[in-house]
């Protein structure tokens, strides 16, 4: 086998004596003095100069030889790396992991929606290992979504692939996500026999979530014994519930939460003693007909419907307490009716609307849950607005918040930092503000309210706290645009006017409109 010295071809320079010595050229500092004494010697310079000339020629013709034999080992050379590039995946360390540890993180990937790309489908495409582990644990075929909101289209394999997961996943508990966007197009038929699938393996539902606006489905005519339920949020037009069907939520005995809109609470029986968490209260009825039973409800949601009914004014004496209540949510208005009557003196986490086609929460709203806040003596620690309303309205209920998660839009959001702003002397609103979540909702030019001049100046006094400030300091913050960024612009400016802050300790993230960091 030749040597490298060999196939790189320097055994020429030995065979052919050519060195350094060999170039013959007529010394610079020489060809100076004789310019500095006046004298020239055109002809030694002539003679100089082409001598040069073909010592370079040759220079050149060996540099072009080397090149030549350079390439072959080149080639070799880059073949090999790309073998061992292969061969080094056989070494991974993830190939090393328990089975248990490998299973662990394969559960934690989420799953998008029914498709061959998505997990766990994906996953038993890399090698014979994995896709191993994927046919030995049911419980990685145990949650189902199908999630059409993204443009993705339902086919005819995706009910197959859904048979499929059901079957692999064997006894396993399962979890369902369906929504579907029929705002703009129509419900696919396979959807229906999606849904129907479903059905026949209820007794295997853990935690259901079911969002198809204006749909109507019989969901609970057709559901049997629901014995590993732990969870159910149904969000479609159901339809007038069968008699001898309305119990079928109250023998689940691992039931613990239940929000349902399209289907009136009343017409079902709920186990209220076991709940944790209830939505949504339709009507002022709900209230004094639901809450005194459910002594253990720590989460409440509110939805305004048009079936809400006007109950008389109680006084202070008469008011519906409930102490087990840790986190409340207004959806819409008007609530006032509700809040008159009520007491929560254990309210932590407060959310004030959505983001939707409700009816926004009014002015009136607002000051009655501000009143209910402050008549209840709560601690509120956290406060969410998904409305863009005054921040003012709020200000009597700020004093021991901690967290506060707030929507802008446009020009609007230039108010709201100027109130946010901490300034040196006089009460401050949240003045204890430390962890701070925005939503810009503009909806072509996403992020553009993290442009005004006010922005930088807010989070600049919330850091460096001025002096004689009654405040704490900022410790985290959190930027969306949930419609995405309409700019890269806008990107970039909010990440320069955040970044400094980073560097100096403060917690920032910054998400797109599908909730992923960048």
């Amino acid at each position: 086998m030749p040597s490298f010295i060999h196939g790189l071809g320097l055994h020429h320079m030995q065979t052919t004596g050519f060195t350094d010595g060999n170039v013959d050229y007529f010394p610079v500092d020489t060809i100076i003095r004789l310019l500095r004494a006046g004298r020239s010697s055109f002809d030694l310079d002539n003679v100089t100069l082409s001598s040069t000339y073909e010592d370079l020629r040759r220079l050149e013709s060996r540099v072009s030889t080397f090149d030549i034999d350079l390439s072959r080992p080149r080639k070799q050379k880059n073949g090999i790396d790309r073998i061992l590039q292969v061969y080094r995946s056989i070494f991974a360390p993830i190939r090393r992991l328990p089975l248990d540890v490998l299973l662990h993180i394969f559960l934690f990937l989420p799953v998008d929606t029914v498709s061959p790309g998505s997990v766990p489908w994906i996953l038993g495409s890399v090698c014979y290992s994995w896709r191993s582990i994927c046919l030995s644990f049911p419980t990685l075929w145990s949650k189902i979504v199908v999630d059409t909101r993204a443009g993705t289209e339902l086919r005819s394999g995706s009910l197959s692939m859904i048979h499929t997961s059901l079957r692999r996943s064997q006894r396993s508990p399962l979890i369902i996500f369906v929504s579907c966007d029929n705002q703009s197009s129509s419900i696919s038929p396979i959807l229906f026999s999606i849904l129907d699938l479903l059905l026949t393996h209820s007794s295997r539902w853990s935690a259901v979530d079911v969002h198809i606006p204006r749909l109507t489905y019989p969901i609970f005519n057709r559901l049997g014994p629901l014995p590993m339920l732990r969870r159910i949020r149904i969000t479609m037009d159901h339809g007038r519930v069968a008699e001898e069907t309305r119990d079928s939520l109250g023998h689940c005995p691992q039931l613990r939460d239940v929000s349902i809109t399209g289907v009136p609470l009343l017409s079902l029986h709920l186990p209220l003693n076991r709940l944790t968490s209830l939505g949504t209260i339709q009507t002022a009825e709900d209230i004094f007909r639901i809450l005194p039973d459910a002594k253990g409800l720590e989460a409440l949601t509110i939805f305004h419907t048009s079936s809400f009914k006007s109950l008389p004014r109680r006084c202070n004496s008469n008011m519906l307490t409930v102490p087990s209540i840790r986190r409340l949510e207004f959806l819409s208005g008007p609530v006032q009716e509700i809040t008159e009557s009520l007491l929560l003196p254990n309210i932590e986490h407060l959310t004030l609307g959505c983001h939707s086609s409700l009816q926004p929460l009014s002015s009136s709203d607002i000051q009655s849950i501000t009143d209910l806040v402050q008549r209840s003596q709560c601690l509120l620690r956290s406060l969410a607005l998904n409305c863009t309303i005054s921040i003012y309205s709020i200000d009597a209920i700020s004093f021991s918040l901690t967290r506060l998660s707030i929507t802008v839009e446009s020009w609007t959001a230039c108010d709201i930092f100027i109130t946010l702003r901490v300034r040196g002397e006089g009460d401050n609103v949240v003045p204890n503000l430390s962890d701070f979540r925005i939503t810009d909702v503009t909806s072509k030019c996403g992020g553009y309210s993290f442009t005004h001049e006010p922005f930088e100046p807010m989070i600049e006094s919330r850091w460096n706290i001025p002096p004689r400030a009654r405040a704490g300091q900022l410790r985290r913050i959190e930027i969306h645009a949930k419609h995405g960024w309409g700019d890269l612009y806008y990107y970039d400016t909010a990440r320069q006017t955040l970044w400094k802050y980073a560097e100096e300790g403060l917690e920032v993230i910054i998400f797109d409109q599908a909730s992923t960091a960048r």
